[in-house]
């Protein structure tokens, strides 16, 4: 009797290649981290607050650098190394929520300190998303780019189920805010 064999569905053909799929994990990674950092963000306003705006104010700031932005971050992302590019808006991301984990540990954060690293990973994230998409058409032959781009969309809402659940998780395990 022959095995029974499912059939290869074509829009999961671009994790055929390794370095799409390398890149797909990183991006979810960072898309589940940027989620729990915004929830935990929100929170710790709120509770600092006690004023929702406050918490929709530092929201604001995360989002409105994409206004002025996008289209300084398509040219960049056309006139540099899309990996490189890519790696250093990534590594400083990575940068800004060390910062943000250094200070709320160390009982030095503050809400105006969470509004510039906000607005700064806005800045960041605005200007490598252009190179991130372009550089997803690199990684795949044209034949499973449509592939590519669906499973850069599902990683990325993925990515925004999973990370305010984990933040819920760990925010719910806590025993006292560490930041008061």
């Amino acid at each position: 009797m022959r095995a029974l064999r499912l059939p290869r569905l074509s829009s999961l053909r671009a994790f055929d290649h390794p370095g799409y799929f390398a890149v797909w994990m990183g991006a979810l990674i960072s898309t589940i981290g940027t989620w729990m950092e915004t929830v935990a963000m929100g929170v710790y306003v709120t509770e600092v607050t006690g004023r929702a705006e406050w918490t929709g104010g530092i929201v604001a700031l995360t989002y409105l650098p994409s206004v002025v932005l996008s289209p300084l971050g398509g040219a960049l992302a056309d006139r540099f190394d899309r990996r490189a590019y890519v790696a250093l808006g990534t590594v400083a991301q990575l940068l800004l929520a060390g910062v943000l984990t250094v200070l709320a540990f160390t009982h030095q954060l503050s809400v105006p300190v969470v509004g510039v690293v906000s607005f700064l990973h806005g800045c960041a994230s605005t200007l490598i998303n252009p190179a991130f998409s372009a550089m997803l058409a690199e990684l795949v032959p044209p034949r499973d780019l449509h592939s590519a781009m669906s499973l850069n969309s599902a990683q990325y809402n993925l990515g925004r189920i999973a990370g305010p659940a984990l933040a819920a998780v760990v925010l719910g395990a806590r025993s006292k805010v560490p930041w008061t």
